[in-house]
């Protein structure tokens, strides 16, 4: 993770790494964050490495490596092993872990190694006592219909309590072509235009014709207005260029996450990119990061223009 640049508490973070007596960090290459700490001990890719997951409460999932490790890196898993005094081979500690932990949990085999190889070979493991439970829960004859009726009921939830404001709200997303701006020094994905703006190279405020319209912007114009989106709070701002979007709310505008790194924290082509880090203008409630935010929020016109790569407008 790099929450230097990621989390809207990243500049405060910094400050408190640098400050650390010690801090170690296992990036695979520096970044904001690892540039800020004491050691850089890189960890392998997940394809070179042991692990499992918990993506669910009572479920659980393996990964195998694939390949033998490229670099002179270690799974960081064993790294924590060797600094606690262990000399432990992960895989060995991992497997120990099953056959204590979960094995016990079911009852189809009599050996684990056959255990072991059925749960790498499915990719998931579910205790018969989980699927029960889910179950009776909802008081079904299957544990198939449970989950079906687990599904209907947060659909009908999401349906039922939709959200009705109307202050401006802002939303902040991860692009289908950049995601979270780990690999924002590939040329590539900044030359492939995102699939629903068509936009390449640096990011915008998207909003909807009602709310262009609202701020006198024509949709095909050859150059884009650039507008600054203004906080309560005292919050920083904003500016970016416009791109109408049709399919937006009206009173809600968005902002793609992923740029604004520079070229000496994430390459030479991060740095030229573009765009502004719109991380820092997620919200924090309740001890989670929140990336749609409502309240005093403004857009107004700066008067100036940009030139967007657009490949294609809405619609031609």
């Amino acid at each position: 993770c790099n929450p230097v640049y990621n989390h809207p508490m990243g500049e405060t973070l910094a400050t408190k790494i640098s400050a650390a007596k010690l801090s170690v960090a296992t990036s695979d290459r520096i970044d904001e964050t690892s540039k800020n700490c004491t050691y850089n001990c890189p960890d392998s890719h997940f394809l070179e490495s042991w692990g499992d997951f918990e993506p669910e409460k009572g479920l659980y999932s393996l990964a195998q490596p694939t390949i033998n490790t490229i670099f002179k890196t270690r799974q960081a898993q064993q790294s924590f092993l060797k600094w606690a005094g262990s000399d432990a081979v992960y895989k060995d500690y991992l497997m120990k872990f099953w056959e204590e932990k979960l094995f016990p949990t079911q009852s189809k085999e009599t050996s684990f190694l056959k255990f072991w190889q059925t749960a790498l070979h499915d990719g998931v493991y579910e205790p018969t006592s989980r699927m029960s439970l889910i179950a009776e829960m909802k008081g079904t004859a299957s544990t198939d219909e449970a989950i079906t009726a687990m599904s209907a009921d947060e659909a009908i939830s999401a349906i039922a309590s939709p959200a009705v404001n109307d202050n401006l709200e802002l939303a902040l997303y991860s692009s289908s072509v950049l995601g979270w701006g780990d690999q924002s020094n590939n040329p590539y994905l900044h030359e492939t235009p995102e699939p629903i703006t068509r936009v390449c190279w640096g990011n915008y405020i998207a909003v909807s014709p009602a709310k262009a319209k609202q701020l006198g912007i024509s949709t095909f114009e050859t150059k884009t207005s650039v507008a600054k989106v203004t906080f309560a709070g005292g919050r920083k701002e904003i500016s970016l260029p416009v791109v109408v979007q049709p399919g937006l709310e009206k009173n809600t505008i968005a902002i793609p996450v992923g740029y604004g790194r520079s070229g000496e924290d994430a390459g030479k082509i991060a740095g030229e990119a573009g765009g502004v880090n719109a991380f820092p203008y997620a919200t924090m409630a309740d001890g989670m990061v929140h990336y749609a935010s409502l309240g005093d929020i403004k857009i107004a016109l700066t008067g100036d223009t940009e030139h967007v790569a657009q490949t294609q407008t809405h619609h031609t």
